[in-house]
């Protein structure tokens, strides 16, 4: 008699079809999603590029012109002691305001106005408005310019965003609107830096012809508009600066007029 032979399936090598399915399937999920991220980043970096294309931070020019701006008043005595340093050196400059501040000292914005000098708006709270609503910041917008026109009579045409970040919503209202907005070329950073020859060397290594400088008569972190910080280092800083680099032939213009003057107007 022979013996029973036991007969089994041969072993199949590799795994079920259905964990390949399944494998293929994470690796078609991993790579979409891998584009997805490379999309959403190349389209944010395009759109950061496109919101700040239109911000002017200084102009092409020949001429030593530069335009000297102060930004988070008005702050009384500071904003009212620049106007005093401005004038003794025949002096215009663009003051861009906090329409909060400017509720609070309205007196103070009509004493720039007097005193020729050109009042911008730099919003209404101070808030970032990079990736907020549409609506939100265009009644931001509107209370500052509304507070400013209440104050000196004339709205106001150029504008710099809180923290000088400015998204897409806010380039399309102030194009809506007929508004420049404004950067900088050469900053004190007198927000951080307290001593008035540090601030004046600051600014005078980055300025150029058709530059745009920025300094603070204000705070804008201030709770209150009372309590804003102390901006005195700041006001001697400017006195410096101005005569040295008046004494290197620049004079000095308003944001307003150095657009126009690249502009051939």
């Amino acid at each position: 008699m022979q013996p029973d032979i036991e007969c089994r399936p041969l072993a199949r090598s590799g795994s079920p079809p259905t964990d390949r399915r399944g494998r293929v399937i994470v690796s078609i999920l991993a790579l979409a999603l891998a584009l997805a991220l490379a999309a959403a980043f190349v389209a944010r970096f395009v759109l950061a590029r496109w919101s700040d294309a239109k911000v002017v931070h200084s102009v092409d020019i020949d001429d030593r012109v530069v335009a000297l701006t102060f930004d988070d008043g008005p702050n009384p005595p500071d904003t009212n002691d620049l106007l005093e340093v401005l004038a003794e050196r025949n002096v215009l400059a663009t003051f861009f305001v906090i329409g909060r501040h400017l509720e609070a000292f309205p007196e103070s914005a009509r004493a720039i106005v007097e005193a020729g000098h050109e009042i911008g708006s730099h919003s209404h709270h101070h808030r970032s408005m990079r990736g907020h609503r549409i609506a939100a910041i265009e009644a931001d917008l509107k209370r500052a310019s509304a507070a400013i026109k209440g104050a000196v009579g004339r709205r106001p045409r150029v504008f710099r965003a809180p923290y000088m970040s400015q998204g897409p919503g806010l380039r399309a209202l102030l194009a809506r609107r007929g508004m420049h907005s404004i950067g900088v070329s050469a900053s004190g950073d007198d927000w951080r830096i307290f001593d008035p020859d540090e601030i004046e060397e600051k600014v005078r290594s980055a300025v150029v012809p058709g530059g745009i400088i920025a300094l603070h008569d204000g705070h804008a972190e201030a709770e209150e508009p009372s309590s804003q910080a102390d901006r005195s280092a700041t006001v001697r800083a400017t006195g410096q600066l101005i005569a040295s680099l008046q004494r290197e032939g620049y004079r000095f213009v308003t944001v307003s007029e150095l657009l126009a003057l690249a502009s051939g107007a």
